[in-house]
């Protein structure tokens, strides 16, 4: 993997959605509210779950949890050949923001907090989203992925799109199970 070309192409958004600067190394997000090195962002790239272990590693951790979301080649008995997403990155970016802040009221001593997903075509077996938790016992940071990640399918502004190894199965905009955004369909008016 070329790392370089991954920073590159890194988005980096402030909370309201707006883009900063690139910058050459993965940095603590600059708008973090809680003085933690917490760091959320939307890529078009692969995401590299090695750097974000190493962006939540301290000296005061025990343990780091993980929960790295795949695309899988099936769904529904249809076999899937990769998915798109879309987001509504300010909304998507202030999303992750709160659920970093909701994680360290609920397990103040979380060391670090990363959340990262992808935007774009993403591949089978390639990651959609990752979110890794350092702390000083397990405990913590297990609840804390778990938590980010149901909060996440919930609430986060994000949308999929499936395309299928048939014709006749054109591509499908999926809705997350779990979600609570409430937006009307097309049939809802007449």
């Amino acid at each position: 993997m070329n790392l370089s070309r991954n920073l590159k192409n890194l988005i980096f958004l402030d909370e309201e959605g707006n883009e900063k600067q690139r910058k050459r190394s993965m940095a603590a997000h600059p708008d973090d509210t809680q003085g933690k090195n917490d760091f959320v962002d939307l890529t078009h790239d692969p995401i590299d779950v090695a750097q974000l272990y190493g962006k939540v590693l301290s000296s005061a951790a025990g343990a780091v949890a993980s929960f790295v979301g795949i695309t899988r080649d099936n769904d529904g008995g249809k076999e899937v050949t990769k998915l798109e997403y879309e987001a509504y990155a300010p909304m998507a970016v202030k999303t992750m923001h709160e659920v970093c802040g909701e994680i360290r009221q609920r397990w103040p001593d979380i060391c670090h907090a990363a959340i990262v997903h992808r935007l774009g075509v993403v591949d089978i077996s390639e990651a959609s989203i990752a979110i890794f938790v350092s702390s000083p016992h397990r405990k913590a940071s297990l609840a804390a992925v778990q938590y980010a990640i149901d909060e996440l399918k919930a609430r986060l502004p994000v949308w999929k799109k499936e395309f299928y190894v048939s014709a006749e199965n054109g591509p499908s905009w999926k809705a997350n199970k779990e979600a609570n955004l409430h937006v009307a369909g097309p049939t809802a008016c007449k």
